[in-house]
């Protein structure tokens, strides 16, 4: 960037308190012209973070080179836990995030949690979970730059192709509408034990969850 632009940019290394003892480099550039930039396009606080449409419709290095630097810093890959997640307090950037994810072939649901900052102000997470389904795919377009979360993808993508997973590993996000127009055909049941009666709330039981398999 600064080779192509001739703008400064000041590169310190610390210690992240998030990381441990692993060293973290963030790099700053002071220049009103690109920070008006890139406020009007993508946001300056936490909370109004967001990609401009024509992300979507960029070259690919430039996207899945956006998508890998901002998953590098978020995406959680424990032990444990066969999917890939990351999160954000803005519902626009998950929004784009996954269209962005979409074009490439990679199915994501969004979840919510609600939290509390430390002066007791609610407020609410945005999840993004990319099934493990999908993890060969995210390896082929996006992966990850840090060694240690290459190196789990690795074995997820490993254990996403092993005789041990039964069918198609992924949830369907959005059709909360489609079964409710479905339920509006089943008519009301007599009495609680009716088939019609307990088909309508098997299908509001569905609606509640985040996605369905």
């Amino acid at each position: 960037f600064q080779r192509d632009s001739g703008i400064k940019v000041h590169i310190n290394e610390s210690t992240g308190s998030g990381l441990g003892s692993l060293p973290m480099l963030s790099g700053s550039v002071h220049n009103k012209v690109v920070a008006t930039w890139l406020t009007e396009y993508f946001g300056r606080t936490s909370f109004n973070k967001t990609l401009p449409a024509w992300v979507v419709d960029a070259p690919d290095d430039f996207v899945t080179g956006l998508m890998q630097a901002y998953f590098d810093g978020n995406v959680q890959t424990e032990d444990g836990h066969d999917r890939l997640c990351c999160h954000s307090v803005s519902e626009g950037l998950v929004t784009m995030l996954c269209l962005c994810l979409a074009n490439y072939g990679i199915v994501s649901y969004v979840g919510t949690e609600r939290y509390k900052t430390p002066a007791g102000v609610t407020g609410t997470i945005y999840r993004i979970t990319i099934p493990l389904a999908y993890a060969a795919t995210f390896q082929k377009h996006i992966g990850f730059g840090i060694e240690h979360k290459a190196r789990r993808l690795k074995e997820l993508v490993h254990k996403q192709g092993s005789d041990g997973i039964n069918g198609f590993q992924a949830r369907i996000p959005g059709m909360g509408d489609v079964i409710e127009d479905v339920r509006s055909y089943i008519p009301p049941g007599g009495d609680k034990n009716s088939f019609e009666t307990l088909l309508r709330k098997e299908l509001r039981r569905i609606q509640r969850k985040v996605g369905i398999t």
